[in-house]
Parts: C-alpha cells; structure tokens; sequence
C-alpha cells in the first residue's frame, strides 16, 4: 500500500452515518477471513458484492498493521461499503414496485443519497489517480481507474432510477459530502424514455389532486344556494371521474418485457441477463469478449442496443464472467469500452478512462 498519506477530506465524515453498518461489517470480514488471491465477495440482499483482489489486500493489509487513519484506507472502505448499500438500496426499490408503500418514499430518498455519495467518492477517486500519475505509479494509477470505472457505472445505473428534481438535488447534496469541486465527468444523459420513479411520482400527484379537487368542492357547497349545490356537485363529480377513469389510466402503461439471451439471437458471448426495465445487466463470456478486437466489441453492443431500444430499454451494462466491467450502453451516450486494455486507446473526451492529471 501507498506509504502517501492524505489529508482527510474535511466533509466526508458526513458520509459516515450512512455507511457505518456497512463499513463494520466489512472490517468483520477481513478481520476474520484470510486471503484467498482471487476475486472476494460479500453477500449483501441475496447478491455478491465484489472486491477487486488489490482492494481486498490492502484493506486487510491496513487492518492488520492498523493504517486505519490513512485517507486512501478510508477511500476504499467507502467506496466498497456504498457498493453493498447501493446493492441493499436497489432490492428494497425492486420490492416496492411490486406493491408501493409509505416506504417507496424513504427508499427514493436513500437512492438519492447514494448518488450524490457516489459522485462525491468520484471526486477523490480521481484525486489519487492524479497523484499517482505525478508520482509515476502508472500501474496503480489503473487499477484506481478501473475502480472508479465501476462506481461511474453505478452512478449512471443510480441517476436513471431518479427523477429529474431527484436527480438536481443528489448533484446539490455531492458538494456536501466532499471537498473535491464538481468536474464534467459528473454529467449523466437524462433517460429520454422517463424513470419509472417519474412514473410513479405523476400517479402519486394525480391522485392528490383527485383528493383536494373533491376537498374543495365540498368546501364550495356550504356556501352556495341550493340551486347551485346541484350544478357544482355535478361538476365535480364529472372531474373526478374524468381523473380517475381518463388521467391516471394514462400513467399505468404496459410494462416493459423483461428480455432473456434469446431475445439476443446475434449477440456472441451472452451467458446470461439480469433484465430490470429500463435497465439491462449482462454476463459475457470472457474468452469471447477477450478474441474480440475494438471495432467487433462495439459492434457487439451496438447489435444488442438495437434490441434494448426496441423494447423501450435505456441503458445497459455488461461484465465477464469473473465480474470484469467491459462496456456500457446508454440510451443518451451510446457504447462505451471500459475494459482496461482499452485505456490507451480511448479517446481524450472520454472522463471515465483519463490517466492524465486533472481528469473528473
């Protein structure tokens, strides 16, 4: 591990309460459990959690020798503990949209915060790869880039299950979670097809409304004559069924077709899909995907987006077998390469894959 050590951001301690649970029983795991030099992974909600093998060593590493106050330490401890509260976060929204209740809100809320301490862990991310460039640690510099890769991934992933107010304020709340200034890198292509929490939010408004229109009618009747009693009663009888049986039938659309590997009959590679509309995560086989050149991986996903697009999909993300991100597809950007081969070949625009100081 890097002997560096760096000064504690002042606001990122406001990031603690909400990883604490996470963060404890990630120690417990390194405390207790011995290296293995493979992929680990924690169970978090039925799924794994993966930590990438260097992270893994270090974070045993800094526990065994008690390096607890270094910065980076403090880095990787967040960046993994978020990863499993994103994961817990994400099975407790897929159960409430199966049947909303009082705690869609506070799950909305919890997938807000995890955004904007996404964001805010990019930041830093970045800081010590620019560091690690000036300092010639060109090897360490890409594994903190293939890291950051990840959480990138998981911020576009976090920011499509958001509306658009949700959305501005998760970008607000980062500034208060980090010392780190904003960078280009943080934009993320609106979901031109709406988030299902948009969705859900118009249902919820519609029938607030329904509720005060019937509220202020009833309020109208004790003030007017009889004669017109009648009239307003009628009408508001008339808008609310206008409401309930023309406005909101309009917001429950058919739902989006979960797609499986035989929807894909062109796509090579494809092991296996976890399809959750309008998202899509897809398993490659690694030996396919590593024959592959350049050109045939983005033609690969590019085949497959014509598909996603025809079902009303809006982004999609895919890893080997082992748990390697390779690419991306979003609606608003298209294919992005994130394989770590592919580092020196990407273009200078592209923020998840700069090695070169100052990069967000």
């Amino acid at each position: 591990m890097s002997t560096t050590i760096l000064k504690a951001p002042t606001r990122a301690h406001r990031r603690q309460p909400a990883l604490d649970p996470y963060i404890e029983r990630l120690h417990r795991h390194f405390a207790e459990s011995e290296a293995v030099g493979l992929q680990e992974g924690i169970d978090v909600a039925g799924r794994r959690v993966v930590v990438e093998p260097w992270v893994a060593e270090e974070l045993r590493n800094s526990l065994a020798f008690g390096l607890g106050a270094d910065a980076r330490f403090a880095l990787l401890t967040q960046t993994i503990a978020l990863r499993m509260k994103i994961v817990r976060d994400a099975s407790h929204l897929k159960r409430e949209l199966r049947g909303p209740t009082r705690e869609l809100y506070v799950v909305q809320a919890e997938l807000m915060l995890d955004a904007a301490m996404t964001m805010a862990l990019l930041r830093e991310i970045q800081q010590v790869i620019d560091d690690e460039v000036r300092e010639g640690h060109m090897d360490r510099a890409k594994q903190w880039t293939l890291l950051k890769n990840s959480m990138h991934a998981a911020a576009t992933g976090l920011k499509s299950t958001l509306a658009d107010s949700e959305r501005r304020r998760a970008d607000l709340l980062t500034d208060d979670l980090t010392d780190q200034p904003a960078t280009a890198a943080e934009t993320v292509a609106p979901n031109r097809y709406g988030p299902m929490m948009q969705k859900l939010a118009a249902q919820e408004t519609e029938r607030k409304r329904l509720a005060q229109v019937r509220r202020r009618a009833l309020q109208a009747l004790d003030h007017l004559p009889s004669r017109t009693e009648l009239l307003v009663a009628f009408l508001a009888i008339a808008v609310a069924v206008w409401l309930g049986f023309v406005k909101l039938p309009e917001h429950f659309r058919t739902p989006l077709p979960v797609l499986a590997v035989k929807d894909f009959p062109r796509a090579d590679g494809f092991l296996e899909i976890e399809a959750r509309p309008p998202s899509l995560y897809v398993t490659l086989d690694s030996a396919t995907w590593s024959a592959l050149g350049r050109e045939q991986r983005t033609r690969l996903v590019r085949t497959a987006s014509s598909v996603l697009l025809t079902n009303d999909y809006t982004g999609a993300w895919m890893r080997t077998e082992d748990g390697r991100p390779v690419a991306q597809w979003l609606s608003g950007s298209g294919v992005q390469l994130l394989e770590e081969d592919e580092l020196r070949e990407q273009p200078a625009a592209e923020p998840t894959d700069q090695l070169v100081p100052g990069d967000g």
